[in-house]
């Protein structure tokens, strides 16, 4: 197509490519967003309510201002100026992103409302604004009422259409490649760029304001963090990742994280091979004690319980399941994971990946968090049923649970434990701090055997006493009902 084709058909449907940006922009900022909120408040299923909610809720407000607007007056210049406006709005929303989150996180409200009120400061301007898009189109594309419909349908199939493209880009290539805050300054521009479409004639003070924004852009930086012992912070295709260095009972420790409830891997700088936290030293004696021939991890990290066990034990060899790949390169490169040829490592989803399992084990290791809390598909009756199916005889299980171990905040545990006992014929938990105060949150080891009776696990001189649960009022999970969050943040916030 030639240069003067181009422009004629750019100009012919200007509008549509307004709605097909529009919509881009709003679903690119909605992903985003995630990424901008998980590393202080995680990606829960709440987490996802406020950002849809919020944006949704500002989309409203922007459709039913902006039809008053375009009623008293829709020109182009007002066009050009709802996507200046809404620029701004979201350069204050990136370059303030960590003072906003730092305000939302000291708010009342536990995760719920701190997640809400993020979202409201951070994405409610901006989306309300692309929100007054729509009507104002409607209002400049409309000629009589004869081709209304076609007119009003075409810019709304435009719109989601450029709604469509925005989610793929964002989530099969924008995230994946840049880092997120990238892809939000990134955005700053795109809106810019779209007001330069709305505009017709050449505005000096227009050209003037696009410039500046250009060299902010290239001047500002594309990464920030408030803690000075990040050593890396990027997004993989499933959450975002920081590894930080820092101190542990005096000795200097390297965690990875996804936010700040959890620490999703942590060695000890120096002697990675020494486990750091509880629940690991935990877990690697049991791996030690049962010696397994065959093991099987879901959730690998950084892949330092694998790594431990083929360290101690000559004979075993392990399947870690992990979804995101670019764990590997992370556990290469900052926690000193060595692949070996009897660490198979399996890139997918835990669940999918049980549900056509043929291989038995002799140990199954559930480890895996989605944020601060266990996928919910990975805590039921009926994945326990593939996994007791899975075992060898004599095998077991053993699952790292986070909840208080007694108490008003102990139902997801309870709701666990009982699950297990409706598949197992025993199943015992005992947690992972000896001492430390059970009606508090905290890591819990639960193993279950249906041919073992476990007794020999339990060892008080190591601080491994068994726990006595009570599950008179919790319900099994399953499928239909495994309601993980809010079970969990009962002891979270």
């Amino acid at each position: 197509m030639s240069l003067t084709k181009t422009l004629s058909f750019i100009s012919r449907f200007r509008y549509e490519l307004i709605a097909f940006c529009s919509g881009a922009a709003v679903m690119i900022i909605e992903l985003v967003g995630v990424r901008f909120i998980a590393p202080d408040f995680g990606t829960s299923i709440y987490v996802w309510t406020a950002i849809i909610g919020v944006i949704l809720g500002a989309l409203a407000f922007g459709y039913w201002y902006g039809g008053r607007l375009a009623d008293k007056s829709a020109t182009d210049e007002g066009l050009m100026v709802i996507f200046l406006l809404a620029s701004v709005a979201w350069l204050a929303s990136v370059w303030l992103r960590d003072s906003i989150l730092e305000l939302a996180g000291a708010m009342p409200g536990g995760l719920r409302g701190q997640a809400f009120v993020a979202s409201l400061l951070l994405f409610a301007p901006v989306s309300a604004l692309l929100g007054m898009v729509s009507p104002y189109l409607v209002k400049l594309k409309l000629v009589n009422l004869k081709t209304a419909g076609r007119y009003v349908g075409g810019l709304y199939a435009a719109g989601t259409v450029g709604s469509i493209a925005g989610t793929f880009a964002a989530g099969y290539w924008l995230i994946p490649l840049f880092n997120s805050r990238a892809v939000g300054w990134a955005m700053v521009f795109a809106l810019l760029g779209i007001s330069l479409l709305a505009q017709r004639r050449k505005l000096l003070i227009h050209r003037l304001i696009v410039a500046v924004a250009a060299v902010l852009l290239l001047v500002m930086p594309t990464q920030s963090s408030s803690n000075s012992g990040v050593i890396y912070d990027g997004d993989g295709l499933y959450s975002r990742y920081q590894v930080i260095d820092g101190r542990y009972h005096g000795r200097p420790v390297r965690h990875l994280v996804t936010d700040k409830f959890t620490l999703q891997s942590s060695i000890y700088i120096g002697d990675p091979y020494t486990p750091v936290l509880d629940y690991s030293t935990r877990m690697d004696e049991v791996i030690v004690q049962s010696q397994p021939r065959r093991m099987l991890l879901i959730g690998g990290g950084s892949y330092t319980l694998a790594q431990l066990a083929v360290l101690k034990n000559p004979k075993v060899t392990v399947d870690v399941v992990e979804i995101d790949p670019m764990l590997d390169e992370l556990a290469v490169k900052y926690f000193s994971f060595k692949p070996d040829k009897r660490i198979k490592i399996i890139h997918e989803d835990g669940r999918t990946f049980l549900n056509k399992l043929e291989t038995k084990y002799d140990l199954i290791v559930m480890d895996a968090f989605s944020s601060q809390f266990p996928p919910f598909q990975l805590t039921t009756v009926e994945v326990l049923e593939k996994i007791k199916e899975s075992l060898t005889p004599g095998g077991l299980v053993m699952a790292n649970i986070i909840s208080a171990a007694e108490g008003p905040e102990a139902g997801f545990l309870q709701a666990q434990y009982l699950t297990y006992q409706e598949v197992f014929n025993k199943a015992v938990a005992f947690q992972a701090t000896p001492g430390a105060n059970k009606a508090a949150r905290l890591n819990v080891i639960l193993l279950a055997a249906e041919d073992n009776n476990l007794s020999e696990y339990q060892k008080p001189e190591e601080g491994r006493v068994f726990l006595s649960i009570n599950t008179s009022h919790s319900k099994v999970l399953t499928d239909d009902f495994a309601p993980v969050e809010a079970l969990t943040a009962r002891g979270f916030y």
